[in-house]
Order: structure tokens, then C-alpha cells, then sequence
């Protein structure tokens, strides 16, 4: 069982995955700050290693027949000046990509790795960034 189990409202879902990181990081050690609004292209800033990092985070519940987790990293527009707008990810707006797919697994992905600006693949390449709660992270795997 996940923590994005029972979360089908998609803004809860985010919530879920915004908690998730913001422990995460908490355990490493870092210091964390969560901005005022949503308004900005990352979600978190947390100081790694005395370097301010700003962190996105995305969640998905969607599994390909394959066996593969895809996840939207484009944000559509949804208030009224911007409905049917699509904004596509930019690697260079934010240093990591924090994904927490379905079966609870979750990702902490240098953004300069992602090359794709709509829709994001996790597989294989990927396993170098799976991060776990207890487990150290150095930076070195990635």
C-alpha cells in the first residue's frame, strides 16, 4: 500500500507527495523552506550541503502495460487567464525532481538528467535515484 492510496483527487495527491518530500529532505538533515504561494516553478528550496536547491515535486499513480510509471511534468493552465495553456518542464527552473510513484517508491532526480518536457518515463534509468527514508544520500549516485 502507497501513500497516494485513496488520494484520487489529484491536488490531494500533490499534497500527499509535497509532505512525502518535505520528510524525506527532513531526514537527510537539510533545512527546508516551502514557499507562500504556487505561483513559482518549484515547489521546495531546501539547502543542501550549505547551496540553496529549489526541488519540484510530482506524484502519479499511472503505470504503463509495461511495468513503467509515467508522470505529466507539464503543467496545464487552470485558472481563468491561462486555461488551455501548457507550460512543458524547463530543467534549468529547478535543480531536482522529487517523484513518488504509485507503489510508494520515491526519486530525488538531478533536473539536468530529464531531458523530456511533458511526460516522464520512470524506468531503469532511473534506479540510480531511487531514495529511501533511513538511507544516506551523498549525491553520489547520481
Amino acid at each position: 500500500m502507497s501513500m497516494l492510496d485513496g488520494h484520487r483527487n489529484t491536488k490531494k495527491q500533490g499534497d500527499v507527495g509535497v509532505g512525502m518530500a518535505i520528510g524525506w529532505c527532513v531526514s537527510m538533515g537539510w533545512t527546508v523552506s516551502v514557499p507562500l504561494t504556487d505561483s513559482q516553478e518549484y515547489d521546495l528550496v531546501a539547502e543542501i550541503n550549505g547551496i540553496l536547491q529549489k526541488i519540484q515535486v510530482k506524484t502519479t499513480r499511472y503505470k504503463t502495460k509495461y511495468g513503467f510509471y509515467n508522470i505529466n511534468i507539464s503543467v496545464k493552465g487552470g485558472n481563468r487567464t491561462s486555461i488551455g495553456t501548457i507550460k512543458h518542464f524547463d530543467n534549468s527552473k529547478v535543480d531536482f525532481l522529487f517523484v513518488i510513484v504509485g507503489d510508494g517508491r520515491m526519486y530525488f532526480i538531478p533536473s539536468k538528467e530529464v531531458l523530456a518536457t511533458g511526460c516522464l518515463t520512470i524506468g531503469r534509468k532511473y534506479d540510480k535515484c531511487e531514495v529511501k527514508f533511513g538511507s544516506v544520500w551523498n549525491g553520489d549516485q547520481v
